[in-house]
């Protein structure tokens, strides 16, 4: 079974619903006194519990037996919306939240994203740099065999703040060309060729750490957010920059010419396969 068969499995009540995600609870003027989750995921359940203050209850069915009368707050957990049968009076008063995953492009995702502007009063971002912080969010949050999804709310607050601390292109090119753009092209005149390659060095190192996917790499390295994004977005020969990265590697220890180091850079790109 692949990782998105998985998620859907565990997450097959809800497809469908018209309900929202839990991080809505942040926007909601008025919070109910009553709740009921539907599906299954354990970091959401946990950010309501601690959100609602009540430990969520898991139940086959929610009847309005179940909340009529009872003066202390409540928190159901169900797998389906099939299993709510509430009269449309009881359920007007009753919030009723999807757990289904909070992945790229969720509104869930994105309310993250806006409560972290809220909390740093940034009123707004430029034209599709919502999406692309939906996205950088939900890489942050790598899975197993299946795709990246938020499995910890709380920690997704967190994670925003980061992600909105960065730069967040819509598009966000590099200053020089690269010798995977343009093999006998890159060596920009005037500029330090020293300079250069210790940059072309930081830009491949960064790039293989992007591919692999080692955010703990790239956060040791410094790679912003916005930066894997846009690297991981390259879709570049894996032996031609291994090939890059040991000859850069080399010259840092030796100290040969820079030019020649730059010439060899250009024949590994600049050849065809």
């Amino acid at each position: 079974m692949t990782g998105k068969s998985q998620l859907q499995k565990i997450h097959s009540g809800v497809e469908g619903t018209d309900f929202p995600q839990t991080p809505f609870l942040l926007f909601a003027k008025e919070r109910k006194k009553h709740n009921i989750l539907v599906g299954q995921d354990p970091g959401q359940v946990l950010f309501m519990e601690i959100a609602t203050g009540v430990q969520a209850s898991q139940v086959l069915v929610v009847a309005d037996e179940d909340i009529l009368g009872k003066e202390e707050s409540l928190l159901f957990q169900v797998d389906n919306l099939r299993n709510i049968h509430l009269s449309p009076a009881v359920k007007a008063n009753v919030g009723i939240w999807s757990l289904s995953p909070l992945v790229k492009g969720s509104a869930g995702v994105t309310k993250l994203i806006k409560h972290g502007m809220s909390l740093l009063r940034i009123e707004r971002l430029q034209k599709g740099a919502i999406d692309q912080a939906n996205d950088m969010l939900v890489d942050m949050f790598p899975s197993e065999g299946g795709p990246p999804h938020i499995r910890d709310v709380r920690a997704g607050i967190c994670a925003a703040l980061w992600v909105l601390t960065d730069d967040i292109p819509t598009e966000k090119p590099p200053f020089w060309k690269q010798p995977w753009e343009a093999p006998y092209d890159w060596m920009t005149r005037g500029v330090d060729p020293i300079y250069r390659l210790n940059s072309l060095y930081r830009e491949a190192v960064s790039w293989i750490y992007a591919y692999k996917g080692d955010l703990e790499s790239c956060r040791m390295f410094g790679v912003s957010p916005a930066k894997r994004m846009r690297l991981s977005r390259l879709k570049l020969d894996i032996d031609k920059m291994d090939a890059t990265v040991c000859l850069l590697s080399a010259w840092k220890l030796e100290r040969t010419d820079p030019l020649v180091v730059a010439l060899k850079i250009s024949q590994i790109w600049g050849r065809r396969g």
